[in-house]
């Protein structure tokens, strides 16, 4: 049964930490993925079954020489992620990488009551005891005594071309289905100025809620996006306007989003509302 993963928050952009409180963790460019190892076989292929799903609880395949690594394990649940070296994330679901395709570990969802410094002990055991390494890693983690640490790991995993670093408390414990203060993400963002189209209306949901909870944007090549209102600020400013949405006194105004990186087909990856172009 599939349990739900952890979440991580944004990181500020200062962190006052004591020394030893948090580990930094490679942010990997792929597929979150949890995969569960149980008895039974799997497609003849080995005499452990191996299931896995993406983040969102929906089943994926994996390919045989990851099922065969992956068997190598001991039966339980395990965190990670799926990709391909040097490829973004939407190069995992091309089936010409099927072949290219590797998991790292990097947590143990099951050990739930253990802190994080705990749980990792477990994990190295076990990814040494079962000999794994080829396709199957476990994930590099770096105990960090203060931010300027954390800023030369950031960049050098940069300078990689790595997504960013997640930052895990040591004392932590894992919280499934949670987004926790306990993980933070540090991303490498880029900026990009669109113009205001529209809106779209929200509901009554706690996350999205309001007439104008998302904001319509379009940019110089055509490219259409949404992104969520920054805050509630920003939300009853637009309702004291007033205007009917064609006619609204944002529309035509330059709005500054941050994005991860652009795609092949010139989407936006990850766009959030960063702020007003001239305020």
């Amino acid at each position: 049964m599939f349990k739900p993963l952890m979440m991580a928050h944004i990181c500020p952009d200062f962190l006052d930490m004591q020394p030893g409180e948090f580990v930094a963790e490679t942010k990997y460019d792929g597929e979150r993925i949890e995969v569960l190892v149980s008895t039974g076989h799997d497609d003849l292929f080995t005499d452990k079954r191996i299931t896995a799903w993406s983040r969102y609880g929906l089943e994926r395949k994996l390919p045989t020489h990851l099922i065969e690594e992956l068997a190598k394990l001991p039966c339980g649940y395990y965190d990670g992620e799926l990709l391909v070296p040097g490829a973004r994330s939407y190069g995992v679901k091309v089936i010409e990488n099927a072949s290219l395709l590797q998991y790292h570990i990097f947590d143990l969802p099951e050990l739930d009551t253990l802190m994080y410094d705990n749980r990792r002990k477990v994990l190295e055991e076990i990814c040494r005891k079962s000999k794994i390494g080829k396709m199957v890693h476990l994930a590099r983690s770096i105990k960090v005594n203060s931010w300027s640490e954390v800023i030369d790991i950031r960049d050098d995993a940069w300078r990689q071309g790595e997504e960013g670093l997640i930052l895990k408390r040591t004392s932590g414990l894992y919280q499934c289905g949670k987004r926790s203060k306990d993980w933070l993400k540090i991303k490498n963002l880029c900026h990009a100025v669109l113009t205001v189209t529209g809106f779209v209306a929200g509901t009554s949901t706690k996350q999205n809620r309001g007439p104008f909870a998302m904001v319509r944007l379009r940019d110089d090549e055509g490219n259409v996006i949404t992104v969520k209102t920054r805050n509630t600020f920003e939300l009853q400013r637009f309702e004291q306007d007033g205007a009917p949405d064609d006619e609204h006194p944002a529309i035509g105004r330059k709005l500054v989003i941050l994005f991860q990186e652009r795609t092949p087909d010139g989407s936006y990856r990850h766009p959030r509302w960063d702020r007003w172009e001239n305020e």
